[in-house]
């Protein structure tokens, strides 16, 4: 005998109903447009041409029906009685005998009431066994009737070459507020041959609506409802063969819509089954439902958290690629036009309290960098979680690469320089760890082209002032000079550094300051993190917060400190220093000489030229008798310089020495007397 395929239902039923049913469905058989099922789609039954059962004639020329003790068989080939071949039953007395169907399926089984025996074409053998083979799993969801399917080979060589397809686990439905729909979750498994195998979820959600009246056609005036059946899958989906199926009709077309999702309902479908009509008004009014249908299930999704084990996971179910076919990017459209006002997107909390959800204009993504950021400072104390700008923040199980699409598809933006600059400007600085600062410094760094001009004026640059306090300032006081002119500075080694800003706090250099020592310890730890290439340290050099060696720093105080700094008595760096004691170190050491102990140059003294202080004056004077002490001599054109120039105070305005008159105590008195006839005579 040929190679057959058996299919049983395992349905009881009585005699009497067994009887009625089973003459019901051999005259269907035997007819065409006669189905028994026809009006009874909104009971759960499918097919309606009454030409299903024909189709077997595709692998078998002589398909066998043994249904509670009734034995028939159809012939491809013309009845010798009425030349009819298909549709005409003949009573089966030989083979296969009913002892065969026993050892199909066990001794000691209980038989199905009805099976199927389709003793294959030659030529269809292998044909049927792939297909069998690629039975779709997701065939079982939406098959009231039908909880298990399974494929075995007869040989016994051959014993677990078996393929099955069940529903390993079903939740009851679970009603929702809204009449119309419920849901429930169903798991499918798969077993293969040798195979492990496979489960899968998927929540199933029902929505009924309403037919309208443009869209009746006359082989469903008695349904007054659609019944849309969208099933999304926890996870990998379930399939066999090629692609994804995206369209059922109780059973799969051969449709791929590229969505996430199955699309379920009573499709008027072409005679192949391989597709729906998309020109027919029956489907067009069942698509114009599956937006609502959709957002009313996604909505669900996103309130039922306890199915899920992440927030993120109920976003994969949104279709976010582009569909082949028309029709459904058309359904996408209105999907995502629905989606973009509800309050769907779950938000970062980062103070731990309950997730809140935000409409997709709302929420902003922001760069891991950042968010780990964020975390760290508000550990730290250094940021407030209520801060307005962070409760915005998408949650972190969205805000990965592989939900790029599905933010793109709801318009969730990315931060802008502006939002991430106030932000920044929230923090408090201060607070921060120096390993968290300098973080924050390499993310400023990395992602300066965001911030455009708006990093300026955050206060953001570390240092100590002339106190020992630590205070920020922005880049624009160190680079532009407004509102004031800062020269922050650091040493290359650590304790150079620490040492200079102690000298800078002793000095009191004006404008120079100098970052934290703990500050400059973790930018040199990073920098060895980073070797070479240290972009941070070119960000500050940019921003004029420079290096400073010990030659540097003498050169910013020469202008600054006075003799008298190094001869009083004080603490310096710790040490009490005696008064003159530093002085003395110095002009030991340096060969440095006080400026009046100096052998001037034989050039004009510039000084000499304009009026002079008394102060200034008798310093002049008193350097002139200290050379003449000495027994310097005095250049001839330096002296003559301070001879001939206007520097002199006089009772009548300022001259030279040569033109002036210096009386005694006599000379001063009648000079006094006669001052008002004397009074344009220089003394």
């Amino acid at each position: 005998m040929r190679s057959p395929v058996y299919l049983r239902n395992c349905t009881r039923k009585t005699s009497i109903s067994l009887w009625s049913s089973y003459r019901k469905n051999i005259d269907s058989i035997c007819s065409i447009g006669r189905s028994t099922k026809k009006g009874k789609e909104q009971q759960g039954f499918i097919g309606e041409k009454g030409i299903g059962f024909k189709s077997v004639f595709l692998v078998s020329s002589q398909p066998h029906i043994f249904s509670n003790g009734y034995r028939v068989r159809f012939m491809e080939e013309p009845n010798q009685d009425c030349g009819i071949g298909y549709v005409v039953p003949e009573w089966v007395s030989g083979k296969p005998y009913l002892s065969s169907i026993c050892d199909v399926y066990g001794v000691n089984e209980i038989l199905p009431t009805t099976t199927f025996i389709l003793p294959l074409k030659p030529d269809k053998v292998e044909a049927v066994r792939a297909q069998l083979s690629e039975l779709h799993p997701e065939i079982l969801l939406f098959l009231s009737k039908v909880k298990r399917l399974y494929v075995r080979g007869c040989d016994p060589e051959e014993a677990d070459d078996i393929s099955t397809i069940s529903i390993f686990s079903e939740t009851e439905h679970m009603d929702l507020s809204d009449e119309r729909a419920n849901s429930r979750v169903v798991q499918l498994s798969v077993k293969e041959k040798k195979c492990d195998t496979e489960l899968c979820k998927y929540y199933l959600w029902r929505e009924a609506f309403p037919v309208k009246p443009g869209n009746q056609v006359s082989i469903r005036m008695d349904v007054e409802k659609w019944v849309i059946t969208l099933a999304f899958p926890f996870g990998e989906r379930l399939k066999r063969g090629t692609s994804s199926v995206g369209i059922f009709a109780f059973l799969p077309t051969a449709m791929v819509t590229n969505f996430p999702f199955v699309i379920q309902a009573d499709f008027i479908l072409a005679s192949s089954r391989e597709s729906i009509l998309l020109d027919n008004v029956w489907n067009l009014g069942i698509l114009d439902c599956v937006p609502s249908a959709f957002v009313n299930a996604f909505q669900s999704c996103v309130r039922e958290l306890q199915l899920f084990p992440s927030v993120d996971q109920t976003f994969q179910f949104l279709p976010a690629q582009d569909s082949a076919i028309p029709v459904f990017n058309n359904l996408r459209e209105s999907i995502k036009t629905s989606l973009r006002c509800l309050q769907i997107v779950p938000s970062e909390m980062f103070s731990g309290k309950s997730c809140l959800f935000l409409t997709p204009k709302q929420a902003v993504r922001v760069l891991p960098k950042f968010r780990d950021l964020v975390l760290q400072m508000e550990r730290e104390g250094a940021i407030s979680s209520n801060l307005s700008s962070l409760k915005k923040v998408l949650h972190s199980s969205l805000d990965l690469e592989k939900y790029s699409a599905v933010l793109d598809f709801l318009d969730v933006a990315a931060a802008s320089g502006h939002w991430y600059t106030k932000c920044i400007k929230s923090c408090n600085i201060v607070l921060l760890s120096d390993e968290v600062y300098v973080e924050l410094l390499g993310f400023i760094v990395d992602n300066e082209k965001r911030f455009a001009k708006g990093i300026k004026t955050i206060p953001l640059i570390k240092y100590i002032n002339s106190e020992g306090n630590l205070e920020l300032c922005t880049i624009a006081e160190t680079t532009t000079g407004i509102p004031r002119t800062l020269k922050v500075r650091y040493a290359m080694e650590l304790e150079l550094h620490t040492w200079l800003s102690k000298c800078n706090m002793e000095f009191g250099c004006p404008g120079v300051y100098f970052i934290p020592n703990s500050t400059q310890k973790a930018l040199l730890k990073n920098q060895r993190i980073c070797r070479r290439n240290w972009p941070v340290r070119n960000w500050l050099s940019q921003a004029r917060v420079s290096s400073c060696s010990a030659h540097d720093y003498a050169s910013l105080l020469q202008n600054h400190v006075s003799g008298y700094v190094y001869s009083k008595s004080s603490l310096f760096l710790g040490e009490s220093t005696p008064e003159k004691e530093l002085l003395h170190f110095i002009s030991k050491h340096s060969k440095a000489v006080d400026l009046p102990e100096l052998c001037p140059p034989d050039v004009v003294l510039q000084i000499a030229s304009h009026e002079l202080s008394n102060e200034q004056a008798f310093l002049l004077l008193d350097w002139i008798r200290l050379l003449q002490n000495k027994g310097s001599p005095l250049p001839l054109i330096f002296i003559e310089s301070i001879r001939d120039g206007k520097w002199m105070k006089t009772y009548s305005g300022y001259v030279s020495p040569r033109k002036a008159i210096l009386p005694d105590e006599t000379g001063k008195a009648i000079i006094h007397m006669m001052k008002d006839v004397l009074k344009d005579v220089p003394f």
